[in-house]
């Protein structure tokens, strides 16, 4: 289980509690009728770290508005649940310590918990410690314990799927990330469920999604996701590539491919220490803190998604081609990021890994290409780490007897960038645009060729002194004259 040992247990419940009472410390706020809700509770029994501080009652904003004004908390209106208004309230002093309070749904905590997603989900601790019992009291009318030590994700109600059918995405998050199975019957509900996500926001599926795909074991959901319909729904662009056959380098269709790659990359993503050993810390450096695991698994659910649309044959072999299709596959990307309402920097990021991720392909192809590999990585600067990631696990996915791969090169090659281009790269250039004037360049197109061949030339090591590059201008001005 991923960071714990998920074992229910009473405990987290009173720790969970204590963070409340700090919150509260020094206001005159009564907590009857205050309870610690959803996936706050459902970490504190598994005992799993929570950032996490879930809270509801009746008469959430007024509570809200109080308790920031006691506590000198920012008051953020939150869109967690349709249902149910929610309001954040952040320390500002502390942005990590924060907590969410939100109406109660109904008369009573068991009318709040029964319009609630998952049994696991469903359980309450009243913010009053109970008199008469040493422990925490656990309101469970649904077994969410039982669930949890047996690890499954069963849904409450068929019909609050209905009502929010973001609920399926996620139960196959919380499925990846506490690596629990989802029971037979709610896979069916979702089956039915799914088709809502029609009509809920993009911003909403696409926040949901990353989460997902920023699990360590998101892959292992994406076949089940794929059976109850949710992959055409979310990415549609995906359908065209069922059964769609490839040429003699894959042995899986297009589609079953696109899904094998994802899982490559998060055997590299997990443990780039047995992928790039000479470099690992690293490209640790790269991926931690950020949200780029997630994108670049995006990004290989989307990499290929232009081969339909670029398919020919070979009129030499009959074998399928798929001509540019990483072109039309990164403008398809772009309008599928547009849809779930990624950020403009998250759409360039994964737009760039796969109109990229054959290039590395390419020039291990090329054995008089090391001028163009260095001056690719400085194009692409610490993004060569997220295509070098993508392109091996798109080609570890493809057909077993492929030498293609060629995993020991492109690790040889980060391990390169990182200890001795991306230093090289920030050197001052050894000339500048008024060292070519004073050496007789004249202003123009010769100019800028000149400097960026100089320039190419320290990158690659062959100059170290300004006289050195003098020397190379002067030639490759007189080459200019000739012309």
């Amino acid at each position: 289980m991923e960071g714990c040992e998920n074992r229910p247990g009473g405990s987290g419940v009173e720790e969970l509690r204590g963070r409340l009472y700090g919150w509260v410390q020094g206001t005159d706020l009564p907590l009857a009728g205050v309870y610690l809700v959803g996936g706050s509770v459902r970490d504190a029994v598994l005992k799993r770290p929570c950032a996490d501080l879930d809270i509801c009652l009746r008469g959430a904003e007024a509570f809200a508005k109080k308790l920031a004004r006691g506590r000198d908390a920012a008051f953020v209106p939150m869109e967690k649940d349709p249902s149910a208004p929610c309001y954040r309230l952040v320390s500002r002093k502390d942005p990590e310590d924060y907590v969410d309070v939100a109406e109660m749904r109904g008369e009573d905590i068991f009318a709040d918990l029964a319009r609630r997603d998952f049994a696991i989900n469903a359980m309450a601790v009243s913010a009053l410690a109970p008199e008469t019992s040493p422990g925490a009291e656990i309101v469970d009318p649904y077994n969410g314990r039982a669930d949890l030590a047996a690890g499954v994700i069963r849904h409450v109600s068929e019909q609050n799927l209905f009502d929010d059918p973001l609920r399926v995405l996620r139960g196959f998050r919380l499925a990846a990330i506490l690596e629990f199975r989802i029971s037979p019957d709610t896979l069916e509900a979702f089956s039915r469920a799914v088709s809502g996500l029609d009509r809920t926001s993009g911003e909403r599926i696409g926040r949901e999604f990353l989460l997902l795909l920023a699990a360590r074991r998101a892959h292992a959901v994406l076949g089940q996701m794929d059976a109850c319909g949710a992959m055409s729904v979310l990415l549609p662009e995906l359908d065209p590539l069922r059964g769609l056959t490839q040429n003699l380098y894959h042995h899986l269709d297009a589609f079953a491919h696109t899904l094998e790659s994802v899982q490559h990359a998060e055997e590299i993503v997990n443990e780039p220490g047995e992928f790039f050993p000479e470099c690992a810390e690293e490209v640790r450096s790269y991926l931690e803190g950020t949200n780029r695991p997630a994108l670049i698994k995006l990004a290989l659910l989307l990499h290929d998604v232009g081969k339909a649309r670029t398919r020919g044959t070979n009129p030499r072999t009959g074998l399928p081609t798929f001509h540019g299709h990483e072109a039309v596959s990164a403008q398809m990307t772009r309008y599928a990021a547009a849809r779930l309402r990624l950020s403009n920097r998250d759409r360039d990021y994964i737009s760039k890994i796969v109109d990229q991720h054959l290039r590395p392909l390419f020039l291990t192809a090329d054995q008089t290409g090391e001028k163009r590999r260095i001056a690719w990585m400085r194009k692409m600067e610490d993004d060569c780490a997220g295509v070098i990631i993508a392109s091996m696990a798109d080609n570890l996915s493809k057909a077993p007897s492929v030498e293609e791969c060629r995993p020991a090169a492109l690790s040889s090659w980060l391990c390169e960038y990182y200890k001795v281009l991306r230093p090289r790269f920030r050197e001052i250039p050894l000339l500048t645009g008024r060292d070519l004037l004073d050496l007789g360049a004249s202003p123009g197109p010769d100019l800028g060729r000149i400097l960026s061949e100089v320039k190419r030339a320290q990158d690659a090591g062959e100059l170290s002194s300004r006289e050195a590059a003098k020397a190379l201008a002067r030639k490759l001005l007189h080459e200019c004259k000739l012309d």
